[in-house]
């Protein structure tokens, strides 16, 4: 799985640098723990019938339980 993963974030590190070139000012490792650090941030969520990633400040501080203790939820109507 890890190796998936690296794999993964490689492949889209090269894809990048061909497309836009200023990406390199990045080194992989970089470009790595970047993408690992807003990963580990965020949250699926169901907007209007569309599913993404959303960062959602301080949320990802409540909950370092296992079960979770806590919930929070995306309300389209609000």
């Amino acid at each position: 799985m890890i190796k998936g993963k690296q794999k993964f974030l490689e492949t889209n590190y090269n894809y990048l640098i061909e497309n836009i070139p200023e990406i390199q000012l990045w080194t992989l490792q970089e470009f790595t723990s970047a993408m690992l650090l807003v990963g580990s941030r965020t949250f699926c969520v169901d907007v209007n019938g569309t599913v993404t990633n959303v960062m959602v400040p301080f949320s990802d501080m409540l909950n370092h339980k296992r079960p979770p203790d806590a919930i929070w939820a995306y309300d389209n109507d609000l």
